[in-house]
């Protein structure tokens, strides 16, 4: 069965879809040795990467290393990670979307859960944290939301809704560089996408009107540009202010049921999870810098480790 329409129908129906395909379900843990984390904290960050298994991997995040192991992974509280973040502290975040799903919290370097938030939510499908430590969560309940869940809260404040969007759902969230919190949607049926910004404070997502959005994988830089990628291995770029495509990304590549971060100078790192690669480009690249294996996945993160 092709699974290439699967990621438009927004990221749960993907990991429902995807958790039923063979592979990706179990991952042995990778040993973590204190020369490699002493190696990483000193030099480099890490990209972590969900997989819709019982583990999320790292790998080091430099465009130098061309075919990097695994520096290790997290497996304990993890059932089936799917979604990422990582907060300026370099807490790590992990929407785990298995039975019942829950949020899981993870300060820098380790390997338990200090928290773990089980309430609000329906069917969790990205988290984003925003530099005051306030928790968003897309949802897919009443058609799609935003749950709001203040620094230290297990319980959202609100909730705010996300405009009809057809046959589709809610997909990767990130922030704009004046603290607004971006979402992206598409509609499988009339093939169209949006990106809406919701205000600091506010409960009103406000459509941008980005034209010819491929999909609902997206990203921001620290300039302003605005990432959004598809399926096909496409990701288009919108300049600060711009309505339209002001530069094309290819990956050369189909199979891209996936999420992408993109790092404040405007790398990227995108995981395949067709093929179990990662792809990374570097900043204003047209096509991948580099590209390894055992690094695919449905979503990534960058940050410290």
């Amino acid at each position: 069965m092709s699974k290439h329409p699967l990621l438009r129908l927004g990221l749960f129906t993907l990991s429902l879809m995807l958790g039923a395909c063979a592979g990706h379900s179990n991952v042995a843990p990778f040993a973590q040795t204190a020369q490699s984390l002493d190696t990483i904290s000193s030099t480099t960050p890490v990209v972590y990467v969900a997989g819709l298994s019982n583990a999320v991997v790292f790998y080091p995040a430099s465009l130098l290393v061309h075919n990097p192991q695994p520096l290790g992974s997290i497996t304990q509280g993890i059932t089936r990670a799917s979604g990422l973040w990582v907060d300026g502290s370099g807490t790590l975040y992990v929407i785990d979307s298995g039975y019942p799903a829950k949020i899981l919290e993870y300060k820098r370097g380790a390997s338990a859960p200090f928290k773990t938030i089980t309430k609000g939510f329906y069917a969790p499908l990205e988290p984003a944290v925003d530099s005051a430590g306030t928790l968003y969560v897309d949802d897919t309940q009443n058609g799609g939301v935003v749950l709001v869940y203040p620094p230290g809260a297990s319980s959202p404040v609100r909730s705010i809704p996300i405009p009809p969007h057809g046959r589709g759902g809610p997909g990767k969230m990130t922030f704009d560089n004046r603290g607004g919190l971006l979402v992206a949607t598409f509609d499988i049926e009339h093939n169209t996408g949006n990106v809406y910004r919701i205000a600091p404070g506010s409960s009103t997502a406000v459509k941008l009107n980005l034209v010819n959005l491929p999909g609902a994988a997206l990203g921001t830089d620290a300039a302003g540009n605005i990432y959004v990628g598809s399926v096909e291995g496409t990701i288009f770029v919108y300049a600060p202010g711009s309505k339209t495509v002001t530069r094309r990304i290819n990956a050369g590549q189909i199979g891209f049921y996936s999420s992408f971060a993109v790092t404040a100078n405007g790398t990227i790192y995108w995981p395949n999870y067709d093929d179990d690669e990662m792809f990374e480009f570097a900043p204003g690249a047209s096509r991948p810098t580099n590209v390894f294996q055992r690094g695919g996945g449905i979503d990534a993160a960058v940050g410290a480790r």
